[in-house]
């Protein structure tokens, strides 16, 4: 309960402060997305997760690994909430290509599910 109340002020801070478009908005979207997970409320979570990625876009283009992480979660949530349409949409826009600032992005799968999350690194090459 806590901390969904104080990253629901964050969020309201963050929107009031920098607008609604900033990428800071988009961080504190996807964290109280996935506490909403975390409490067994996926459903609350896919709005929150679709504004953020459309945040993320619009700032860093397609290819940087905050829109990657964000869409990833997008995939997983909507597979959760049994949409398997937005699933397969989130899988299709997912880039399928390493990012071009010098991070490069790992999927990591298990049987359960297709996509568990991405995991970005910094690229030692």
């Amino acid at each position: 309960e806590e901390a969904e109340r104080l990253l629901r002020e964050s969020l309201d801070t963050r929107r009031r402060q920098s607008g609604d478009e900033h990428p800071e908005v988009a961080v504190t979207l996807n964290a109280l997305a996935m506490l909403m997970r975390a409490k067994g409320e996926p459903p609350a979570s896919v709005d929150m997760l679709r504004e953020a990625l459309a945040i993320m876009r619009k700032t860093y283009g397609e290819t940087h690994p905050n829109v990657a992480t964000t869409q990833a979660n997008l995939g997983e949530m909507l597979h959760e909430v049994g949409d398997p349409g937005g699933f397969a949409d989130a899988e299709r826009q997912r880039p399928s290509h390493p990012p071009t600032c010098g991070v490069r992005c790992r999927e990591l799968h298990n049987n359960d599910r297709r996509l568990v999350t991405l995991s970005c690194i910094r690229s030692t090459d």
